[in-house]
């Protein structure tokens, strides 16, 4: 029973360290001005604090169907999308699922990464371990 808590714990901890080093690098690309698509939400809003404004925007209608050991499934939906903008950074970024999809911009990579007066970042309410 302990060899297995301890082995439990183990496993949480390497999964947390992980999740924290994936999310300090994609704050290190936002920093360094490189815009790459699964970037998180919650990263910018840790680098370039709180957006302008933002946008749900519904896509279009899709239809997924299939079968599976278990019988088979059939749904019909649209997707939701959220649009973020930066004015400051001159920077429209779309997130599907909390995560980066989409940008339009007119700024280098250099002046994305030239700190910004309107940066304000948001520190989490809840500390992730």
């Amino acid at each position: 029973m302990a060899r297995g808590l301890c082995a439990f714990f183990l496993g949480v901890t390497v999964a947390l360290t992980l999740t924290g080093c994936a999310e300090q690098k994609e704050r290190a690309d936002i920093r360094r001005g490189l815009l790459t698509l699964d970037l998180s939400q919650d990263a910018f809003l840790g680098v370039w604090g709180r957006p302008t404004h933002t946008v749900a925007m519904s896509g279009d209608e899709i239809i997924k169907a299939g079968v599976t050991g278990w019988g088979s499934f059939f749904f019909k939906r649209r997707e939701m999308y959220e649009k973020w903008d930066y004015e400051a950074r001159h920077t429209e970024l779309i997130f599907y699922s909390h995560n980066l999809v989409a940008w339009r911009t007119s700024e280098t990579v250099q002046q994305l990464a030239a700190p910004s007066t309107d940066d304000n970042p948001v520190q989490p309410i809840f500390p992730k371990y």
